[in-house]
């Protein structure tokens, strides 16, 4: 299997994936001369012993997420080309306070912040799609195709059933019963990532293929649905499906994490393992 390694040498870090451990890395031309201050050399040595302690962690990181990205998805015209109305829309929207967004999120520049997020959000949901399609994942999602009304009482969630099954559209149902900001009674994908209590979810998995459903209430939260359900086979569905699930933070991971475990990817520094363990502990799949 074809292992994950990156190498970071032009002034930082030197960060070699192997299966090493409690080892601490270091720079084979560490006495090279960056600059002089008053007669004192500065070597990449002592920017290196500087910085790492403090930034190794979240570098590695960001390096590992870029890396794994670029071998699995590479960056598409298509990708290519919805990242850079994104990036306008952003600018658009940040206005003035564009600039100071990408210091605030330590982006270096605009084409930092295009490459590292916006591109990599594109490449990450390609990759979970291509998890989730490899790997016959999908239907362990169980997807729903359904309209849906989330009410904040029973008693509203049940005016809402009565004025559907009184012929009244779902859209205006959840307008005048429903919390629309959950649900506007359109056609949406659901699944078994999307958040909705167990005994919620399995009430609407018993809902049969063009039927509706009763009242179905989460009462931990207040929220009373009323649920029709569309369809049931992901295979009428199944792009609509594979980009709203490409969505879900808990897929995405899973799918990251997957393709971590292929490539067998280890830290091998001691202090970079420890740094990405505080912040980003699901990275260390060598701890599996």
């Amino acid at each position: 299997m074809k292992k994950l390694h990156l190498l970071t040498c032009a002034a930082l870090f030197l960060t070699l994936m192997s299966g090493c451990s409690d080892a601490s890395a270091d720079i084979s031309d560490g006495s090279t001369v960056l600059f002089k201050i008053e007669g004192k050399a500065i070597t990449k040595s002592n920017v290196y012993d500087l910085a790492k302690p403090s930034v190794a962690g979240d570098f590695t990181s960001t390096l590992v997420r870029k890396s794994l990205l670029d071998a699995e998805v590479p960056v598409t015209e298509a990708m290519e080309k919805e990242g850079k109305k994104t990036l306008a829309s952003s600018k658009e929207n940040f206005g003035s306070n564009f600039e100071s967004m990408l210091k605030y999120n330590n982006y270096k520049d605009e084409e930092a912040y295009y490459n590292e997020m916006i591109l990599a959000n594109l490449q990450t949901k390609e990759l979970t799609k291509k998890y989730l399609n490899e790997q016959s994942k999908l239907t362990e999602y169980q997807p729903l195709k359904v309209q849906m009304i989330a009410a904040t009482s029973q008693e509203k969630a049940q005016q809402a059933l009565t004025a559907i099954k009184n012929g009244t559209s779902f859209q205006k149902a959840a307008s005048s019963y429903g919390d629309t900001a959950k649900s506007n009674g359109d056609e949406m994908i659901l699944c078994s990532a999307s958040g909705l209590p167990s005994t919620v979810w399995q009430e609407m998995l018993n809902v049969k293929k063009g039927a509706l459903s009763g009242v179905i209430a989460d009462t931990s939260s207040n929220v009373y649905y009323v649920v029709k359900v569309i369809d049931t086979d992901v295979e009428k569905f199944k792009d609509e499906a594979l980009d709203v699930l490409s969505n879900v933070s808990s897929i995405t991971s899973t799918a990251f994490i997957f393709y971590l475990e292929k490539h067998e990817f280890r830290v091998w520094d001691i202090d970079v393992y420890n740094q990405i363990k505080a912040n980003n502990p699901s990275y260390l799949v060598q701890d599996n």
